[in-house]
């Protein structure tokens, strides 16, 4: 039997592009399976990274903040430290480089202002406000004891008489205020100033301190210089600062 040229240049045509097929595909980097995910732990705590790739004697160099980890060369990574991780699997046949984990820390919460007692009028109420410092924090509040639905706010409308807390919390722990009183009155009075701030002269450059005496139920003060409100002057003595000469 006879093979013509052509048949046998068709043949080796396709039998080169299949190999060139087959190389190829031998080519092919390694790819992400398993991404590493991001997570907020707590300080002192650690998270553990991991990614999967696919392809032939993978190896592995996670990153933080773009600078390599040394000795971070396996598909898990233990971290403790707050920033930005990523890794690179490298093959046979070339490497890529993973998402970015954000990792970030948090601690227990701590409560900077605590909410005040006050007495009110029948049908009215107070607003009771807490600041705390932390990440990622929630709220609930309390009254006797009790956790109120829905109040899971850094503040709270007050109508009712009782004792009220609120706990702030996070991944870290949870804080609990000092509690707040409130008293419900059918009726208030005006408060009653009994001693009046003195004037005083004093020498440039030294500080001054006020001070009033009031009486009532539930007095809030305000201290104002030339009519305006002084950030914080809240209390019934006020300390200013250094007067100019």
């Amino acid at each position: 039997m006879t093979i013509s040229r052509t048949i046998l240049a068709t043949c080796g045509t396709s039998l080169a592009l299949l190999l060139s097929a087959c190389g190829n595909e031998a080519l092919k980097g390694p790819a992400f399976i398993t991404q590493p995910a991001g997570a907020t732990i707590v300080s002192g705590s650690n998270s553990v990274l991991s990614a999967v790739a696919s392809g032939s004697n993978v190896t592995y160099q996670w990153y933080l903040d773009g600078t390599a980890i040394a000795g971070a060369t396996a598909a898990t990574y233990t971290a403790t430290a707050a920033g930005t991780y990523y890794v690179v699997a490298t093959g046979v046949d070339g490497a890529i480089t993973s998402a970015n984990a954000l990792l970030a820390l948090t601690s227990t919460p701590v409560i900077t202002a605590q909410p005040s007692s006050a007495t009110i009028l029948t049908d009215t109420s107070q607003t009771l406000v807490v600041t705390a410092t932390g990440a990622e924090l929630s709220y609930q509040w309390y009254k006797d004891g009790g956790a109120i639905d829905g109040a899971t706010h850094a503040s709270y409308a007050a109508s009712a008489a009782g004792s009220y807390t609120v706990a702030a919390s996070n991944p870290a722990g949870s804080v609990t205020s000092t509690a707040a009183i409130i008293a419900v009155s059918a009726s208030l009075t005006v408060p009653v100033i009994s001693a009046q701030p003195l004037t005083q002269t004093v020498n440039g450059g030294t500080g001054v301190t006020f001070a009033v005496t009031a009486s009532g139920v539930s007095v809030a003060y305000q201290w104002y210089h030339n009519e305006i409100p002084i950030p914080g002057a809240t209390q019934s003595t006020q300390v200013s600062g250094k007067c100019a000469d």
